[in-house]
């Protein structure tokens, strides 16, 4: 499969453009929401990868996303850049980013063997979180360097992601596809599926709850950051620390998942979260907001590793689209209230006022899941 290159360089730097045109933490915030409507489509996206050649969804998708940052960085070239422009032109990049997500994922059981798809989901994450360790400082010093070399970067990633296709030579898609029914059809297949396997829904009930706050973590970590004086390669180094801590969660990830069950691991991961935004909000350097950022994301990659390698060898061939992408849509579904809530009472009360809230909101989601039994009692799949 392609490698997960891409989108990390600029995903620090949007929030920062956002901040240093307007100072205001609330409509950075509004921005990170508006940039998360697109995993609502996500069913659709699904269905369409089921339809659809993966391999030629692939490679489109990324010159659109190549297109969508590109024109970032030609506006401030031309010292033409609005906010309006960066809302279009990060929308598009997630609705095709959601796309083309949906596509990968339902690739991978193609071409990797059922006992090994945990091991493939932890190099999965093993390759985001590697992307991730470099952008993030790779992304604070080029954004010192020059705003819109961000934007360049990650344009030049997705060109070459594109190459990269050229040397996927196995068939992504079963041989029975979908192709030939009704759009709605297939929604609903996906929809019934999905709702008929306890474990897969429970998990991505708890990821709704979850998700928001942990990926507002992004906005957060920049705003404590930035209330401790942090300059933009100081900001990098906290998003390496914790990309670095990712690295570690998915290279034990696999060793992890035959020790501990799938629901135990789960439910310690919701009240480490707890613990870490309780620390964020105490933290006194960027160092330590790093550190705090990079343990969370250890334990995380090993819990999303186990919940995704159940989800892709349960899941028959021909639903892979369908079912991934209603899961994601439905653990993704609030992520643009976390990004508001973070933003605003950042703006109102201070960053570490919503660190604090942070950590209460996912005691009561640790408390949520204990109550669940179907979450509880989660076990691994075996081949």
């Amino acid at each position: 499969m392609t490698s997960q290159i891409g989108t990390q360089i600029s995903a620090l730097a949007v929030p920062l453009l956002i901040l240093g045109k307007t100072h205001s933490a609330a409509l950075a915030g509004v921005v990170s929401a508006v940039s998360m409507l697109p995993y609502l489509f996500g069913p659709i996206a699904g269905v369409l990868s089921d339809r659809w050649d993966r391999k030629r969804v692939l490679a489109l998708t990324d010159v659109g996303r190549t297109v969508a940052l590109g024109s970032i960085a030609v506006a401030i070239w031309l010292g033409r850049l609005t906010i309006p422009q960066i809302f279009v032109a990060v929308v598009a990049e997630r609705a095709l980013a959601t796309l083309y997500s949906s596509a990968r994922m339902a690739s991978i059981p193609q071409i990797v063997a059922r006992d090994e798809l945990r091991v493939a989901a932890a190099m999965d994450r093993f390759s985001a979180e590697a992307s991730a360790l470099s952008g993030g400082p790779l992304g604070g010093l080029l954004y010192g360097a020059g705003h819109a070399l961000p934007f360049v970067a990650d344009a030049a990633t997705y060109a070459l992601r594109i190459v990269s296709l050229a040397f996927v030579h196995e068939p992504l898609q079963p041989e029975t596809t979908s192709r030939r029914r009704n759009l709605l059809a297939d929604l609903v297949e996906g929809l019934a599926w999905f709702w008929r396997q306890p474990v897969i829904r429970a998990t991505s009930l708890a990821l709704a709850a979850y998700n928001p706050v942990y990926v507002a973590s992004t906005l957060l970590l920049i705003l404590l950051a930035r209330r401790l004086g942090a300059s933009p390669p100081e900001i990098g180094l906290v998003f390496a620390l914790r990309a670095a801590g990712g690295l570690i969660g998915s290279a034990l990830a696999p060793r992890v998942v035959r020790l501990v069950e799938l629901g135990p691991l789960f439910v310690v991961t919701l009240f480490v979260a707890s613990l870490v935004f309780l620390g964020l909000a105490a933290a006194d350097s960027p160092v330590v907001l790093g550190l705090l950022a990079g343990g969370l994301v250890t334990i995380d990659a090993a819990a999303l590793v186990g919940v995704v390698g159940f989800r892709l060898a349960l899941v028959p061939p021909e639903l892979q689209g369908r079912v991934n992408s209603v899961f994601v849509s439905v653990e993704t579904a609030a992520l643009p209230l976390g990004a508001l809530a973070v933003g605003t009472v950042s703006q109102a009360w201070g960053p570490r006022a919503a660190a604090l809230s942070c950590a209460a909101w996912m005691l009561i989601v640790t408390i949520a899941a204990l109550a669940y039994p179907s979450l509880r009692s989660a076990r691994h799949l075996t081949s």
